[in-house]
């Protein structure tokens, strides 16, 4: 069996002055939402809620991280090694390997075929280290796309159905501040669920900065899952606080002690069914999570380990000695998975971009002139309107000047480039009014949430003037009336 091969794929190219974003794409993100909502993609389909069952929402069937004598490359040693899982009375396994650590979509429909398993699979980037300079440069608007694209489009039929794992690191890299932001955008187009991958010896100070990230752009935190907390009693305060954020907290590393890398990094007595028990008292029972994270041969049956089947073999048995219910088990086996990862429909929430109180004015009035310095007669000579600055962008395609109106301004705008698009509209409707642009104050945020909300945009984010982009609505929706908003 050839080791799983890591999907890449290309950045979309630019042209200058523009963001090459795709607005269909997430005008369909928006239709997929309400389609799919109350429903779990799996990588064999769709299925609802309640077909759940048992599940393990942190796991991996083939992975690629710390060389040949650690990671599963085996589809046949994975696919024997999860019928455990199977016979053990588990349904659903969340597989949460990504791009830099070998994703293979087609061998996780594969496994999931042979043994009946319903495999959810995430997106998105793991750690900064395990990217490419071509992904680390790579901007929030594009990852975000590739996210949402992942999810709505698919790999060959494949569909992701979480967001995840995320990766941060320690020190968190400004690529992956972006990649939070691009999450939350990508979660509010989806309606998926995030996981997020964080070190084992992160701080707390390490993980609420990364949530600070991805509720600032947007994020719905109670919808977000805090991998590979450490299972110690000294750590329930640390999860009983991000639990207070809304967050679900979860313990995967049972079963981990066989792995001398994880072994290195925990310091303490772990004893994860006490610390369990402790959270179940604190309060945190429905937003607690468990699973076993295995991603190491050292943990598969064949070789030693606990298997697949972990924790309904041997530790379901430990937490009913501890005092853990049935009911408390199938309410973080069961009941949590359930809640947490089907789609959701996030634009009954915002169902007019004016309730995202997003617009913040007027900007502008645009004129479309075939001359600067003819129109310049009329509007700064006649009318005595003066000029407050003049530019040019998109590559010095356009020339832009702005005159002030008082409450308002008004923007000349001069095609300079014998093939402007602007032309065309000049030779059929002459100078005149084009536009008028409000003022927003997140241009890739209204991207995401226009569409969201009913209000199709167009295929790209263009420069605006003095450092700002801009981006106009789709006319159908705006009675042939064209309208630019305008922001950071």
């Amino acid at each position: 069996m050839k080791p799983a091969a890591q999907e890449t794929e290309a950045s979309p190219s630019n042209q200058p002055g523009q963001e090459n974003f795709g607005g269909s794409l997430f005008a369909s993100a928006a239709a997929v939402t309400a389609a799919w909502e109350g429903k779990v993609m799996t990588v064999t389909g769709l299925i609802s809620a309640d077909q759940m069952g048992i599940t393990l929402p942190h796991e991996h069937l083939l992975i690629v991280h710390h060389g040949p004598d650690v990671d599963l490359t085996d589809e046949a040693l994975a696919t024997s090694e999860l019928r455990w899982f199977s016979l053990a009375g588990g349904k659903t396994l969340v597989e949460l390997t990504n791009f830099g650590i070998g994703r293979d979509p087609a061998a996780m429909k594969r496994i999931a075929e042979q043994t009946g398993v319903q495999v959810v699979m995430g997106c998105g980037y793991y750690k900064d280290t395990k990217q490419s300079d071509a992904v680390r440069a790579k901007s929030e608007e594009t990852i975000a796309q590739e996210i949402v694209r992942d999810v709505v489009e698919g790999v060959d039929g494949v569909h992701a159905g979480v967001i995840g794992e995320i990766g941060v690191s320690r020190p968190i890299t400004a690529f992956e501040e972006r990649q939070l932001r691009a999450t939350a955008k990508a979660q509010k187009a989806t309606g998926a669920a995030v996981n997020l991958h964080f070190d084992i010896q992160t701080t707390p100070v390490e993980h609420h900065y990364a949530l600070d990230i991805l509720e600032q752009a947007g994020a719905d935190l109670s919808r977000v899952v805090i991998s590979h907390l450490p299972p110690r009693l000294e750590e329930v305060d640390r999860c009983v606080a991000l639990a207070g954020r809304g967050c679900y907290v979860e313990l995967d590393l049972f079963g981990m002690e066989l792995f001398p890398d994880v072994v290195r990094q925990l310091k303490g007595t772990e004893d994860p069914v006490a610390a369990t028990k402790s959270l179940i008292d604190r309060g945190c029972l429905e937003q607690l999570l468990i699973s076993q994270d295995l991603c190491a041969q050292v943990c598969y049956k064949k070789n030693g380990g606990y298997g697949y089947d972990n924790l309904l073999k041997r530790i379901v048995p430990m937490f009913r000695e501890a005092g853990i219910t049935d009911e408390q088990i199938r309410t973080i086996m069961v009941e949590n998975p359930k809640r947490v990862f089907p789609f959701k429909n996030y634009a009954r929430q915002s169902a007019a971009a004016g309730e995202m109180n997003m617009f913040k004015g007027l900007d502008h009035l645009a004129i479309a002139v075939a001359s600067t310095e003819e129109a310049l007669k009329i509007w700064r000579d006649r009318f005595g309107f003066s000029v407050l600055f003049s530019e040019k962008v998109a590559g010095g395609a356009t020339r832009l000047t702005h005159l002030d109106l008082g409450n308002t301004q008004l923007q000349l705008v001069e095609p300079l480039t014998p093939d402007h698009p602007l032309r065309a509209w000049l030779a059929q409707h002459g100078p005149g009014l084009h536009h008028f642009c409000f003022k927003i104050d997140d241009v890739a945020q209204a991207f995401v949430e226009f569409p969201i909300a009913g209000l199709p945009v167009a295929p790209t984010i263009h420069q605006g003037v003095q450092g700002k982009r801009a981006l106009f609505l789709d006319k159908t929706m705006t009675q042939d009336v064209q309208v630019e908003v305008t922001g950071a």
